[in-house]
């Protein structure tokens, strides 16, 4: 329990010239230590020192002169503990320093005495320490952090004061570039510590702890570890519905007319300027309402090199408008157009904030803005890289929205489009996950062809499945989701396997001429198939349940049927032998017997009956039909209660009987969805929402009690959507919220290539300017939507 640590001698020429002196007050005090006649007791502890430890203390002392001290005893707790050290005298002057642990934590009074050879006692000595514990570390603070930024490369850490007079500095433990973990020490007299080789790519955390030495001990105590999580680029809110006010503003006509709303315009051309005549004097005061109760983590400015840029201004911030919290003093530098940011203390929920201009660069009255903004560090979207969430248990989808461990998660859906039987595209495509990961997508959907994996088109993969179930592995454990779809018609996009009509020369789809058909809609060219065609049902569904077989379909969020259901928009099908045969008995089962429906019997076909309603409702529900089986063979691998999404493509009305017979017929019909991704969404030759889509849909979910998760098939992709201005664009998102949507939306393609049309981003991944009204403000639209949902 108890260790001697250390004594040393030293051994001193010491002088003493002895006076006469009474001894009889001493004899009466010594007495004990006699036993005939007058004795030296031996020579006592002196210069008793204590020196705390945790759960341990240190004592040093030193006996001065006396050859014939042997041994020491320390007691402790009324003297109930003791220890005993033998020691070897020098006869000089002895400095020892004993360690007593495994003490409880508390204060403790040491009594210390000394015996000779002769069993002689000294006087006691006696001395007060502490003992420090568990109960005394978790008391320690650790030095406040006022931020922690990554920016150019460099992760920057801010300090406020030091916790207490006993700290000495900070740990910091970080993961590097190589993949290696370091440690640094931050000094109490540093204020910034600056890391050049931070890897925030891949763990934007770190952890730290302060570290304490108390006066006069022999240990080293710590803080409590504090996780951190570093903030990247600040993510700007579309100021799409702000409104600006202020305390006066230049009214004068023409170039002199420079009112606040000028501040909001993102246009660094346009300005706002106070009052002039009659003159207006600081302060000067410019309000924001954003519109809507939103976090933000601090406000930006863009001003002037100029004599009325403001140098200082209050920050304050407001729920309501009506009462206001100060963030803080902040001094303005006199340059033009860049972005100066103000970080709050810390995160605000608010929908207003106030810019007060307390005094100008130069000598002048008067102030001058060009913009403001407000901003978040947040990511409400996703969790920290490398964090195992993707935990099938966990994740639900239901009354319109996906959760994950009870929390509603808005995703942002990912649609790379490649040949996932490819090992090299795949490894590309996983390389970069972590990219995509930052930009905040949740959720990957593997598109997947049937032409890539099954050439001779028999329904068994003939290509390795071995890149796919590696791309879904990546995915999951890089706490993303993925989803799996397929393609397996031949309209927009798809191609059906060219030995698949080997096997089935008679699966074309025939139009209302007796012509066999090719997608000539969609300008690819390639040969359309009758869905009515058994052999092409069987085949397909066979591929499906080969493909799912092949895959850890526990990993898989939702199962998506062929993308696009559909017959064709500028094409009557189908009326081919295939069609004409599953009407008939469609007909016999529901007792239809009415001449006017009854299927023609040579071509062409009649106008008349290409818009008979009985013949589109037969087309409708065997569409339904087919999306149906599709996901049946999904759910025969994956079980039950796997999750079903299906396209519904409603676009122009003149021809959507052409492209799916009845589209409430088809919607009532599909027994098996979970979600319904609309498309369009946007009714691109109005230019406004596609209204008729979400209203068919909503019919359908409201009459039949369905528990559908609304969302868009292609919220945006690289092409419908490049002629449409910011502002416009804002809109399109805004309308999916309003009309339901609060699942997530998807974005097709998603791969670096600036020549492709389709790509939605950059060779360097920067997103094009349709993907950054989404990329650089993800924050924004999380947040819309869930206002969204709160008002119902």
């Amino acid at each position: 329990m108890h260790k001697f640590v250390n004594q040393t001698g030293f051994i001193l020429l010491i002088l003493f010239l002895l006076g006469f002196m009474s001894c009889s007050d001493m004899d009466e005090t010594y007495r004990h230590f006699w036993e005939r006649g007058e004795k030296q007791y031996p020579a006592p502890a002196d210069s008793l020192q204590v020196y705390s430890g945790k759960n341990r203390v240190g004592l040093s002392w030193i006996i001065y002169g006396d050859p014939n001290v042997d041994k020491v005893k320390i007691f402790w707790e009324n003297r109930s503990d003791s220890l005993e050290i033998p020691i070897q005298s020098t006869g000089g002057t002895d400095s020892m320093f004993v360690v007593i642990d495994e003490l409880a934590e508390g204060t403790y009074s040491f009594d210390i005495l000394t015996y000779n050879k002769k069993g002689n006692i000294s006087v006691s000595r006696s001395v007060i320490g502490t003992v420090f514990g568990d109960v005394y570390e978790n008391t320690l603070l650790p030095r406040f952090m006022q931020s922690a930024f990554y920016k150019e490369d460099t992760l920057s850490i801010t300090w406020g004061n030091p916790a207490d007079t006993t700290s000495i500095g900070s740990e910091i433990f970080y993961r590097n570039r190589a993949g290696s973990y370091n440690r640094v020490i931050a000094d109490n007299s540093v204020d910034i510590t600056s890391i050049a080789d931070y890897d925030y790519d891949s763990d934007p955390t770190f952890t730290y702890r302060t570290i304490y030495v108390p006066p006069m001990a022999i240990d080293t105590f710590y803080s409590a570890v504090q996780t951190v999580k570093v903030k990247g680029a600040p993510h700007y809110y579309p100021k799409l519905n702000w409104t600006a006010t202020a305390s006066s503003f230049d009214s004068r006509p023409g170039g002199s007319y420079r009112p606040p709303q000028y501040t909001i315009d993102n246009n660094l051309s346009t300005i706002w300027v106070n009052q002039i005549s009659p003159q207006t004097y600081y302060p000067h005061t410019l309000t924001i309402d954003m519109g809507a109760v939103v976090n933000v983590d601090g406000v930006a400015l863009r001003v002037k090199k100029r004599n009325e840029t403001p140098r200082l201004i209050d920050v304050y911030v407001s729920v309501d408008g009506i009462k206001w919290t100060m963030m803080g003093l902040f001094t303005v530098e006199n340059i033009t157009d860049v972005a100066q940011t103000f970080d709050f203390y810390e995160t605000q929920q608010i929908r207003y904030f106030r810019i007060v201009g307390k005094e100008p660069s130069g000598n002048t009255n008067n102030i001058v803005i060009a913009e403001v903004d407000a901003y978040s560090y947040e990511d409400v979207s996703s969790p920290g890289i490398g964090e195992p969430i993707a935990d099938y248990t966990k994740w639900k989808i239901e009354n319109g929205k996906f959760y994950f461990d009870g929390e509603w998660k808005f995703l942002k859906i990912a649609k790379p489009l490649r040949d996932f039987s490819d090992a090299n595209a795949v490894d590309r495509l996983i390389s970069s996950l972590n990219v995509l990961k930052l930009k905040n997508f949740s959720a990957i959907e593997i598109n997947c062809y049937w032409h890539d994996f099954d050439t001779n088109g028999d329904g068994i993969p003939d290509k390795s499945l071995q890149p796919l179930n590696k791309l879904i592995d990546a995915i999951y454990t890089r706490g993303m989701y993925p989803c799996l779809s397929v393609e397996t018609y031949a309209v927009g996009g798809g191609t059906i396997p060219e030995g698949f009509w080997a096997n089935y020369p008679d699966a074309y789809a025939v139009n209302s001429q007796g012509e066999q058909v090719t997608d000539t809609e969609y300008g690819f060219g390639s040969k359309v198939v009758s869905i009515f065609h058994e052999g092409y049902r069987s085949t397909v569904h066979t591929f499906i349940k080969n493909l799912a077989r092949g895959i850890d379909t526990r990993k898989i969020l939702y199962f998506e049927t062929t993308v696009e259901p559909q017959f064709m928009g500028g094409t009557a099908l189908c009326y081919s032998d295939a069609a004409k045969n599953e009407y008939k008995k469609w007909r016999e089962r529901n007792h239809i017997t009415d001449k006017d429906s009854e299927m023609p019997l040579a071509f062409p076909i009649p106008d008349s009956f290409i818009k008979n309603p009985v013949w589109n409702k037969f087309r409708a529900q065997f569409l339904a039909k087919w999306v149906n089986d599709d996901a049946n063979a999904y759910r025969e691998i994956a079980g039950e209660k796997a999750y079903i999404a299906v396209d519904y493509l409603d676009a122009r009305e003149d021809i959507q009987y052409l492209r799916m017979g009845d589209p409430i017929e088809f919607l009532t019909h599909l027994a098996c969805a979970n979600i319904i991704q609309v498309n369009w969404s946007w009714y691109f030759p109005g230019n406004r929402p596609n209204q008729k889509a979400y209203d068919r849909v909503w019919q359908v979910i409201h009459e039949n009690n369905r528990d559908w998760a609304v969302t868009e098939h292609m919220t945006f992709n690289g092409s419908d959507f490049v002629n449409y201005g910011s502002s416009q664009l804002e809109k399109i998102l805004e309308n999916t919220l309003s009309q339901g949507t609060r699942f997530g939306w998807e974005f097709v393609t998603i791969s670096p290539d600036s020549g492709d049309s389709f790509s939605l981003y950059n060779d360097d991944w920067t997103p094009k300017r349709v993907m950054a009204v989404v990329d650089d403000n993800w924050g924004y639209w999380v947040q819309k939507a869930r206002e969204q949902e709160s008002r119902g």
